[in-house]
């Protein structure tokens, strides 16, 4: 059982050595905080209105005329909006730069979202070169304005020793203020350390609540933790922890209530618009479960290609797709192409990633389609959550070491 792999998503920028020395010996009084995002004028409102409208009805050059200008006068969804649209190459040519550019300004303006996804580029190494002081300023800034998954990836650094001194305590308390606002990892995670005892007083009644609580959620991982505490504990210790479960509510912080706010605010505009992956996350408050396979038709095997390394890769993918239950098609296995499709809520998202070479190592390439009602609802993230960490493991496992690349098509 473990503690899952957090760092994941897009995003970057650059440290100064005394902050890169102080985040590495553990001291975290230097990272800059902000004093919370900006709130956008009143007469923005209708553009942004008509922007965000133009971007869910696939319209991305009017979107980018409308959504431009706001960015430019320090709209922080806007310069949001705009980095993603970079990030994926809608309407626009893919360009981590600028990407970058647009998060970074978001990220000054005191938006955690943009905050939490600069720190998953660094951590990454998404278009850059790996930078864990980097990307523990953007967390500990996103963490210290509420966000819930600025504060899972701070924990999780902590968890690691990766670019801070090593502190399961401090590891905990940052899970169980994510886990409160409703980040289903968070939840999974506190339930693990609260079964192992480590950062905290074993506990086997509230590593059951986490657990049962972030299972609720579609987490397949806490029913290791489950399975286990079952054989352990009394009726009434499980009767206990079930209750706490039960009565549990979630409490988002300002900051991220802002961010289902800004999903909300999509949902409105168009409800079952297509976005074609456009990715707009939602702190990992997600509620529903994810679904049963799309049918029972055999999938298409993997065939094809003379890259070992690539084929191995490829091969992981349809492992991992196979171990959730996802309907996958290998056949272009050949050009390192892999198709993954899962149900959540018994709507399509489809995953499509690809694995090529670079002189310098394997890399991935990934896009992620849904409609618009399921995006909107961070559906593909909770399928993407499930899938990729799952899908590192199993390549790490077989010796095989991939890297991003957020420009490349899938």
């Amino acid at each position: 059982m473990r503690i899952r792999f957090a760092f994941f998503g897009y995003a970057s920028l650059v440290i100064s050595e005394p902050l890169f020395v102080a985040a590495r010996q553990g001291d975290t009084s230097q990272l800059e905080t902000s004093d919370g995002p900006r709130e956008p004028e009143p007469d923005q409102e209708s553009e942004l209105d008509d922007g965000l409208k133009a971007l869910v009805n696939g319209d991305y050059t009017r979107a980018l005329e409308i959504l431009r200008p706001l960015a430019e006068q320090d709209n922080v969804d806007a310069q949001v909006i705009i980095g993603m649209m970079y990030s994926n190459g809608h309407g626009v040519k893919p360009s981590i730069s600028e990407s970058i550019k647009w998060y970074q300004k978001a990220a000054e303006n005191g938006d955690t979202e943009a905050q939490t996804l600069l720190g998953k580029i660094y951590a990454l190494g998404q278009g850059v070169t790996v930078d864990f002081a980097e990307a523990l300023r953007w967390f500990s800034m996103a963490a210290e304005a509420g966000g819930s998954e600025g504060l899972y990836n701070l924990g999780y650094a902590y968890h690691t020793g990766q670019g801070i001194a090593e502190n399961d305590a401090k590891a905990a308390e940052l899970f169980r203020q994510s886990a409160e606002q409703g980040h289903t990892w968070a939840q999974s995670n506190l339930g693990w350390l609260y079964m192992k005892g480590v950062g905290v007083v074993s506990d086997n009644v509230q590593a059951y609540k986490w657990s049962l609580v972030a299972r609720n959620q579609g987490d397949e991982p806490a029913l290791e933790v489950i399975d286990y505490l079952m054989t352990v504990m009394t009726t009434e210790e499980k009767k206990s922890g079930r209750e706490l479960a039960e009565a549990f509510e979630p409490t988002p912080s300002p900051a991220d209530q802002k961010l289902i706010q800004r999903s909300r605010t999509m949902v409105l505009l168009k409800e079952g618009g297509h976005t074609q992956g456009i990715e707009i996350p939602t702190a990992g408050m997600v509620q529903d479960e994810v679904g049963p396979p799309l049918s029972d038709e055999p999938s298409i095997e993997v065939t094809g290609g003379d890259d070992a390394e690539i084929l191995e890769a490829v091969d992981a993918a349809v492992t991992v797709a196979m171990n959730h239950g996802f309907e996958y098609d290998a056949s272009d296995s050949e050009n390192g192409r892999v198709v993954v499709k899962a149900l959540w809520k018994d709507r399509p998202v489809t995953l499509t990633m690809r694995f090529f070479r670079k002189e310098d190592g394997l890399y991935i390439a990934s896009s992620l389609n849904q409609p618009g009602d399921v995006f909107l609802k961070g559906g593909g993230q909770k399928i993407e959550q499930i899938f990729y960490p799952d899908l590192f493991q199993e390549t790490t496992r077989r010796g095989l070491t991939i890297y991003g690349d957020a420009q490349a098509i899938p």
